[in-house]
């Protein structure tokens, strides 16, 4: 009876032994399975992170070149789009048409149309700009109270008023309520009858129209007869 007490425990023994080395085994074959994989895994990434940094260069590069082409887009307009003005402007300072009413003639921008006309006035348009060339009934000997009424009547914010040097009159420089810029002469020739010549522009285009209007009463003629 000891005798197979004592052999069954040695079996036991054996048992256990065998349970541990499997464990062991297991437990080797999985640490060995993990350090195998991340090894796999840091190996498989190398190639990704390499081809992923050359990636970025290349967009950095592409990125680069396309700033550089849309700036240069950009000076290429700017220039094309000031000399396409400077070709406007050379041509409407050119005063080539002219018109007559009564004793007045003057010359006027080639940019500029009637639109209408009658024996005492004429009204054009053009270079974003309206002109008005009037004769009044007003006699001349009432300038002073015409100008001072013109001025109010129109609603102006009178920004400068000078006498004119070779005629009796002044010229007038203001704004209107909407924010354009307006030019006037009002003046007289001989004791007749008072002329009113004006220009209203925005003042995005008031130093070409400006220029303009200077050229236009500078072409003045007026028949002595």
């Amino acid at each position: 009876m000891k005798n197979l007490f004592l052999i069954l425990t040695i079996f036991l023994c054996l048992i256990g032994c065998s349970n541990n080395n499997t464990n062991e085994n297991q437990t080797d074959s999985i640490n060995n399975y993990e350090t195998s994989t991340n090894t796999n895994i840091q190996i498989a990434l190398s190639p990704y992170q390499i081809k992923s940094k050359e990636l970025e260069e290349a967009e950095s590069i592409a990125l680069n070149n396309a700033i550089k082409d849309a700036e240069q887009k950009i000076q290429n307009d700017k220039r094309l789009t000031n000399e396409k003005s400077q070709k406007f402007q050379n041509e409407a300072r050119r005063m080539d048409s002219s018109i007559e009413i009564g004793k007045y003639k003057f010359r006027y921008s080639n940019k500029w149309t009637v639109i209408s006309k009658s024996e005492k006035s004429v009204m054009m348009k053009g270079t974003n700009s309206q002109f008005v060339f009037n004769i009044s009934e007003t006699l001349a000997t009432r300038i002073v109270d015409f100008t001072s009424y013109f001025i109010k009547s129109s609603n102006l914010k009178l920004l400068s008023k000078s006498v004119l040097s070779e005629y009796n009159g002044y010229i007038i420089e203001a704004e209107d309520n909407e924010g354009n810029m307006q030019k006037t002469v009002i003046m007289t020739h001989n004791n007749s009858n008072i002329i009113i010549f004006s220009i209203n522009s925005p003042k995005q285009e008031w130093e070409l129209n400006s220029e303009l209007f200077d050229l236009l009463f500078s072409s003045l003629i007026i028949n002595q007869t």
